[in-house]
């Protein structure tokens, strides 16, 4: 498969300046299991070796377990994902950004909200690899 960097519109008429490079390889977790309709496995991670050299400074990947450190540390959240979590396959088109706010996970626990017009609940949900973060304010996250 082929990796874009630098692309920030996805849509054919874009007259952005991007790179193309071949993907090697694509390293998943060990446990990584995609369930598409409930996405709460906490291993949705790979790292994608590629062919050649991008002129992209690299993003650097936290490996500090105490960071984020304490309740609203913020975080940006960047994406082409999913835009409404009750219909997960409604994508952007555009490079999304919002900032959030770290939720220890005993609060995160706590939080009810909806998919596919069901109330849902994350508890039993969150385990101790788990991130969880939100704007309250702008009522924004992952998916919107």
């Amino acid at each position: 498969g082929e990796v874009q960097l630098g692309r920030h519109n996805l849509s054919n008429n874009s007259s952005e300046v991007y790179e193309s490079l071949v993907a090697k390889e694509i390293v998943t977790h060990p446990s990584y299991f995609r369930n598409r309709h409930l996405d709460v496995d906490p291993h949705d991670v790979a790292v994608v070796k590629l062919f050649g050299r991008s002129s992209f400074e690299p993003i650097r990947i936290n490996r500090d377990a105490l960071i984020p450190e304490s309740r609203n540390d913020s975080m940006h959240v960047i994406g082409w994902g999913s835009t409404n979590p009750d219909e997960v396959d409604e994508r952007s088109e555009v490079l999304r950004e919002t900032v959030v706010f770290y939720i220890p996970n005993d609060e995160c626990q706590q939080v009810v909200g909806s998919f596919n017009g069901y109330e849902k609940s994350f508890n039993g949900a969150i385990i101790d690899v788990t991130l969880c973060a939100m704007n309250f304010e702008e009522l924004s996250d992952s998916c919107k």
